[in-house]
């Protein structure tokens, strides 16, 4: 059998564990979507877990979507060619994209640009200027309720006016897994919340919280308030991203794709001139680095406002979601246009397969 464009998916459990592939239908029926924007033109994209990967360059199982759902096939695919929506946080993840990267197998995105944004206190050390105060966290338990306390005075220094809040976040980590709230009170005292749970108040839950943490490594960066909306945009809600989302065409050249606003309502796709002055001062000069070290892939850049005025890098992403809502329009049609580029570049790489930029990917 001809070798394969593979797409390696974390949604995607083994063909044969019995389980569901995708953690929402909406998700589910985008992937479908993907499906078939790629067979329409002739090109076979297979989806498989990575967890069917034989370790000698070769998938033995793949999932298709069938009605609205997706069922497991059993049939063995030599892979010529990886699309990378697995990342480099799960332990067989890692060790399976090294495997293919022993085999010169070309992986799509650009796995030391994946590894470059998976590290967030990375991230921060390269983008400091751009970046609201971050530390890293002490992996000592005996010292997270101090490090804390310390983070919020310095925030008291660095800052005319702030909420009061801080955000823990894992090193490595995607889609908000592992992310906490803290909050200072008026007396000093901590609470803490999952980002989607209840509130933690009493000490010593608080502290037995924190302290399991150090377990894991963290940073700790200020919450970026935009409770209200983004300031002389008028959209009224309380947590926000601005992404704006690029592709490396060519080695130092990025091509802006399209930039929205994730609102609990969804995305909201927004022209670049409708954004307040000054956020291109920061995800301008962010995008030339990116596109300066790595030669070729997707990557998005998140921005939040906060009521100063002041723009702020809140995160780097490869691994841009595919999700949704079938509802929207200009999501149909924003999603679309990122997914044909997407399968563009992979056509693109195939073309190219004696380019040695698709060779030496770390």
């Amino acid at each position: 059998m001809d070798k394969q464009i593979v797409m390696l998916n974390s949604e995607l459990p083994a063909a044969a564990s019995g389980q569901t592939p995708f953690s929402s239908k909406k998700l589910a029926r985008a992937y479908h979507h993907l499906f078939h924007l790629a067979h329409q033109d002739g090109e076979r994209l297979v989806f498989a877990s990575a967890y069917d990967f034989d370790w000698n360059g070769n998938v033995t199982a793949h999932w298709m979507p069938y009605d609205d759902d997706w069922v497991p096939v059993e049939e063995t695919i030599p892979i010529g060619w990886v699309f990378d929506k697995i990342g480099d946080v799960d332990p067989h993840y890692v060790a399976v994209i090294n495997r293919l990267l022993d085999l010169k197998t070309p992986v799509f995105g650009h796995v030391g640009l994946n590894r470059f944004v998976s590290d967030k206190w990375g991230c921060y050390e390269t983008f400091r200027d751009f970046s609201p105060l971050t530390w890293r966290v002490e992996q000592r338990p005996e010292a997270i309720i101090g490090q804390v306390q310390d983070f919020f005075e310095e925030m008291d220094r660095l800052y005319d006016d702030h909420s009061d809040l801080a955000v823990l976040k894992p090193v490595r980590g995607w889609e908000s897994r592992g992310l906490h709230i803290v909050r200072r009170h008026e007396d000093g005292a901590l609470s803490l919340r999952h980002l989607w749970g209840q509130p933690l108040e009493h000490p010593e839950h608080v502290e037995g919280a924190l302290m399991a943490m150090v377990n894991t490594p963290y940073i700790i960066q200020a919450f970026v308030e935009v409770g209200g909306g983004i300031p002389e945009m008028g959209y009224p809600y309380h947590k926000h991203d601005c992404r704006f989302i690029f592709v490396i065409d060519e080695p130092g050249h990025a091509r802006f794709l399209h930039s929205y606003i994730k609102s609990p309502d969804g995305m909201l796709y927004t022209d670049p001139a409708e954004y307040p002055p000054g956020v291109f001062e920061v995800v301008g000069p962010i995008a030339d680095h990116v596109t300066s070290r790595f030669p070729y892939g997707v990557f998005c850049v998140d921005v939040m406002r906060d009521h100063s005025g002041r723009w702020y890098l809140t995160e780097l992403n490869d691994q841009v979601g595919f999700n949704i809502d079938f509802e929207r329009e200009e999501d149909v049609r924003g999603v679309t246009s990122l997914m044909q580029t997407y399968l563009g570049q992979l056509r693109r790489m195939r073309d190219n397969a004696d380019d040695p930029r698709y060779r030496t990917p770390i």
